[in-house]
Parts: C-alpha cells; sequence; structure tokens
C-alpha cells in the first residue's frame, strides 16, 4: 500500500467518524415542540414551509369570569395555531376572516395581517383581526421550532410581573380580605373595581349625572383605605370601572385618590355601552385629565394599532 493510498483510507474514515457523529448529535436535539417533532435546524420534520397551506378557523368558548373565544387556525400539514380573540369578545369577528386566509401560506403574516386590516378596528371589533394575529405566530414558531419572541425580536427578561384584578364587593372589609387573599397567593401587583354603584345606596353620594358627590368619593376612598391596609401600604394598587365619567368628574375622582398613591386609574372615559371614552380622538380628553392631578392615569386595552389608536396618546403624552 503506498502512502498515497494509506493518505486516502484515512481521509475517508475520518469523514465516515464525523458524519455518525453528526447523525447521532442530530438525533440528541431532535425533540418534539409543542408536540410537533423537529429536525436539528428547528424545523418541523413534517412542515414543507413554501408548501404551507390554511386549510381552516375553528372557533371555541373557554368559560370564565368571561367568555373568552379561541380560534384555531389549521393547516395541510398538521401544523395549527392558537389564538385569542379578546375577553367577552365574538368569535364572530375572526370566522368572518376565513375566505381572506384559506389556501394562503400562513408563514406570509404581514401580507396576510395588511389584507384584512380593513376588518378590524377600536375595541372589540379588532379582536378577530389580533387572533388571527397570535395564531400566525403561533404556527411559524412551531414550524420553525423557535417561541413567537424569537420571531419579533430578542429576549429582554425571562420574567413578567402580572396584577390580580379583583370584583367589587359592597362590604369594604370583604373587599379587603378578598384582596389579600390573592396576596397570599404569591401576587405583588393588585388591581379593584371601585365603581360608583359601590355608594349608591348612600343618601346624597350621588349626583342626578350619576356619579359620586364629595360625600361618594369620601365613602369610596374608605374603600381603598381598608384594601390598603389589608395588603399594605406599600403594595401597588391600581383600580378600574368608574364610570360613566366625563373630563370634570374624572379630574374630581383623581384629585380624591390622590393621597392614596394609586398605580394608575384606568379608563375613567369609557362612556356609554359604545365605549367612546378611549377613542383614539379623546387623547386631549385624557390629556386634560392626565395634567390636572397626580394621580396616574391609565387607558389602551381598548385601542387598535399603533397608528390609528397609540401613537397620539403617545406622541401627546396624553397619559
Amino acid at each position: 500500500m503506498t502512502s498515497k493510498e494509506r493518505l486516502s483510507r484515512r481521509r475517508l474514515l475520518e469523514k465516515a467518524m464525523a458524519a455518525a457523529g453528526l447523525s447521532a448529535a442530530m438525533k440528541f436535539v431532535d425533540r418534539p415542540a409543542n408536540g410537533q417533532p423537529i429536525q436539528a435546524g428547528g424545523v418541523n420534520k413534517y412542515s414543507a414551509p413554501s408548501q404551507l397551506k390554511i386549510t381552516d378557523m375553528r372557533a371555541i368558548r373557554i368559560a370564565s369570569n368571561y367568555d373568552y373565544p379561541i380560534i384555531r387556525i389549521d393547516t395541510n400539514q398538521g401544523v395549527y395555531g392558537l389564538g385569542e380573540v379578546r375577553d367577552a369578545g365574538n368569535e364572530g369577528t375572526a370566522l368572518i376572516l376565513k375566505p381572506h386566509l384559506v389556501g394562503r401560506n400562513p408563514l406570509q403574516i404581514e401580507p396576510i395581517l395588511d389584507s384584512i386590516r380593513n376588518f378590524a378596528n377600536q375595541r372589540r371589533m379588532g379582536g378577530g383581526y389580533s387572533a388571527v394575529d397570535i395564531a400566525l405566530h403561533d404556527i411559524a414558531g412551531k414550524v420553525y421550532g423557535v417561541p413567537c419572541w424569537r420571531l419579533i425580536g430578542s429576549k429582554y427578561r425571562d420574567r413578567v410581573r402580572i396584577y390580580c384584578d379583583t370584583d367589587q364587593t359592597a362590604d369594604p372589609k370583604l373587599f379587603a380580605a378578598r384582596l389579600l387573599r390573592r396576596k397570599k397567593m404569591g401576587f405583588t401587583f393588585f388591581k379593584m373595581d371601585l365603581g360608583t354603584s359601590l355608594v349608591r345606596h348612600i343618601p346624597g353620594a350621588v349626583n342626578t349625572r350619576g356619579t359620586a358627590t364629595t360625600k361618594g368619593l369620601q365613602h369610596l376612598c374608605e374603600y381603598l383605605v381598608a384594601v390598603k391596609d389589608a395588603i399594605g401600604w406599600d403594595q401597588p394598587l391600581a383600580a378600574d370601572h368608574f364610570g360613566p365619567l366625563d373630563v370634570n368628574d374624572s379630574i374630581r375622582y383623581a384629585r380624591a385618590f390622590e393621597p392614596y398613591d394609586l398605580a394608575w386609574m384606568e379608563d375613567p372615559l369609557q362612556v356609554g355601552t359604545l365605549g367612546r371614552g378611549d377613542s383614539p380622538k379623546n387623547w386631549q380628553a385624557y390629556k386634560e385629565i392626565t395634567e390636572s392631578t397626580t394621580t396616574v392615569i391609565n387607558t389602551g386595552e381598548s385601542l387598535f394599532g399603533l397608528e390609528e389608536g397609540f401613537r397620539p396618546f403617545i406622541e401627546n403624552r396624553a397619559v
């Protein structure tokens, strides 16, 4: 055997060993992602991304404190995505979009969302669009074997602090006890509903407009004292569900709450069944309230879109 032949065989053996090692490594990282097997490269082995097509959309409701509509978008390769319409939303706002989705590649997220944007609007009318947005990202994450945050940017933290909301209770002591139970569950941020209806039974507490008088506000503040005494004055506490309030009443409420250092006063202008209070057109009203009190003012859960919803509030520092 010549030296050249020995060298050639050695290289062949080295390549064979390298191939065996690579094969073992690929088997080692072959783990399921959300129940769907993936390859070492992170791509679902049963998915050919360029040939992926949406085949169906269905919806169910999860009964809880609200009915939560959840949609499921199915594809021709068995990969599916889930999306939430929003609390107390209507799954019809998502299902109406089905004809615009079937047959399209779900990985073309931005083109799909651009094509259905005209069907969305402020408040719960944007819920269907949001559900589709979430479901498409769910599909993409499964196909590529990465979490959704990786699809839209980088990770800055591993944990997110959440708050626990609490429906209102007529008895201040019982109200306080309910929030204390939440603290014992491990929550470190709290919110309570503080509606005018809590004091409606008290003579002189509610005016002819249906909002709290000075006397009524004093009684509402007693709820804040009871809760803060229970959970601790150093614990962040927000309040919600005041309406219906106009700008002047919102300012009165906010100023009455100043001694209690609320984390925020939420959606004071949520007026009427159509909820025009948190409309993007109302940023001037919110700015007037914000500049008239030291209580932090919060809104936005029903705004839709950066340009048509949030930008006026952000650029004008309205909240």
